[in-house]
């Protein structure tokens, strides 16, 4: 069973002795973290700072979003919310923003909505 099925169905603690297969390093400047400090972020501002990325990129596409309007819980590329160039752009910023590596194949199959993207950087931020 993979890191984010023992999420899932187990939660964070499930994975206490297995660390994500993606690596990362906590070197923030805007959240104001220095590499080696703590930074520990609750998975509602986590969600809060995601929605935020998704309006800013809807915007910069035309459209007119508001954060509360976006579900958590639905497909971001289903929904219309990111494609495959923004998604870049969304996790570049939530990179700089929490301090873990997202690659770009990391939203899709199991972490394809914001829900699940909170909790994968939930996971990454608890592992350091």
């Amino acid at each position: 069973m993979g890191w984010f099925s023992k999420l899932i169905n187990g939660g964070a603690a499930a994975l206490s002795d297995n660390k994500p297969e993606v690596a990362f390093s906590n070197q923030n400047s805007d959240s104001g973290v220095n590499a080696g400090e703590s930074y520990d972020p609750t998975r509602a501002s986590i969600i809060e700072f995601l929605r935020l990325q998704v309006v800013a990129i809807t915007k910069k596409q035309g459209r007119t979003l508001e954060a509360n309007e976006i579900d958590t819980q639905v497909d971001l590329y289903e929904a219309g919310y990111i494609d495959s160039l923004s998604v870049s752009e969304l996790l570049v910023q939530a990179e700089g923003k929490f301090g873990v590596r997202l690659p770009d194949y990391i939203v899709g199959g199991s972490v394809n909505t914001l829900g699940a993207l909170a909790d994968y950087i939930s996971v990454q931020n608890s592992e350091n």
